[in-house]
């Protein structure tokens, strides 16, 4: 698990009026993201990257950040609240946002680097259902 937490990271995006159809782009510190490398870590909406609410395609874009900033195993676990933190509240069809993260990374991140080392994380792309849950367990208590 990355232990070097950033404290700001800058987030642009773009999307056409068929978004749904995968239309959307989106810039992390100038890199733009790339969905289907995002897919093979988390599967929540084959379709694309989105945000505006809480759905499927905030959900794979909140997960590619994360995994972006955090390394994986944080993404996994932060993705969720960092879509509702970050991404449900952004309006329109662009943006280009200065995220602050240090009040997320205090309540959210750094809580797991503590304790990465007492707790095993099982990752499954395909999960108990088949849509690209992840599955994480406790190693002394088992699934």
């Amino acid at each position: 698990m990355k232990n070097n937490t950033p404290s700001t990271a800058h987030l642009k995006g773009t999307r056409t009026e068929t978004a749904h159809d995968g239309n959307a782009k989106v810039w992390l510190n100038g890199k733009q993201l790339n969905l289907q490398a995002s897919l093979k870590y988390c599967s929540k909406s084959p379709t694309g990257f989105n945000w505006g609410y809480g759905g499927s395609g905030p959900a794979q874009l909140a997960h590619e950040v994360c995994r972006q900033l955090y390394g994986l195993e944080t993404a996994n676990l932060v993705f969720q609240d960092f879509k509702w933190r970050f991404l449900v509240t952004i309006e329109g069809d662009t943006f280009d946002l200065t995220l602050e993260l240090e009040e997320f990374n205090v309540g959210h991140v750094m809580p797991l680097i503590e304790t990465a080392e007492d707790t095993d994380l099982c990752e499954t792309q395909n999960g108990p259902t088949g849509h690209g849950e992840t599955c994480y367990f406790d190693a002394d208590q088992g699934l």
